[in-house]
């Protein structure tokens, strides 16, 4: 099956396993620029996730996860104090499904959420699969911004663009990573903050 998101192109493929238990996915996300994860977001807010339910879907066909998160301050769109997300897999009682790569969000988590829909059913609301989901982590007194899979964000770079056809599901081609420490919350909002202003204003 093939679903294209906007820009970011995902292969998904079934890879069934011989155990009732788990149904695995696969994944391949065409890198996105880091003005365009901004660009199709519909919204984006710093929030910590305070629950985290799954069910069966309403066909009864798939496990769908969703996450409520406390909303900290909302950097794009129009959201209140909480938002509920919806996710492609999970857990109920001994059957899981998941999706490679897809990182879903767990209770007491804090981050910057870059959603791509409030309202459209996809495998990940995250603009670009996890390129739109960041990490905040607490480190000597100061919040600190990681990508979804735990890299240090050194700095941001918008005048890098993607590669012709890289695949990266974890972060857009501006998202430097490596050194440490890594930026601070404020200086990575600020960042994000004059981007949306800027994209408000063409």
């Amino acid at each position: 099956m093939i679903l294209v998101i906007k820009r970011c192109l995902v292969v998904i493929g079934m890879i069934l396993s011989t155990s009732i238990a788990s149904n695995s996915f696969g994944a391949a996300v065409l890198q996105m620029s880091t003005e365009g994860v901004v660009d199709h977001a519909e919204a984006a807010f710093h929030g910590a996730v305070v629950e985290r339910k799954s069910s069966w879907a309403a066909n009864g066909n798939a496990i769908v996860t969703f996450v409520t998160f406390e909303v900290i301050e909302v950097l794009k769109g129009d959201l209140g104090s909480q938002v509920t997300l919806r996710f492609a897999g999970g857990t109920v009682d001994n059957l899981t499904q998941s999706f490679s790569g897809l990182r879903i969000p767990d209770v007491g988590q804090e981050g910057v959420y870059f959603v791509e829909s409030l309202s459209r059913a996809q495998a990940s609301p995250f603009v670009g699969w996890n390129q739109g989901h960041f990490r905040v982590q607490h480190v000597d007194g100061t919040a600190r911004v990681l990508t979804a899979d735990m890299q240090s964000i050194s700095y941001i770079d918008l005048t890098r663009q993607p590669a012709y056809q890289a695949l990266n599901e974890n972060r857009s081609s501006g998202i430097m990573t490596g050194s440490l420490p890594a930026m601070s919350l404020g200086e990575f909002k600020n960042e994000m903050l004059l981007v949306i202003s800027r994209q408000g204003m063409l």
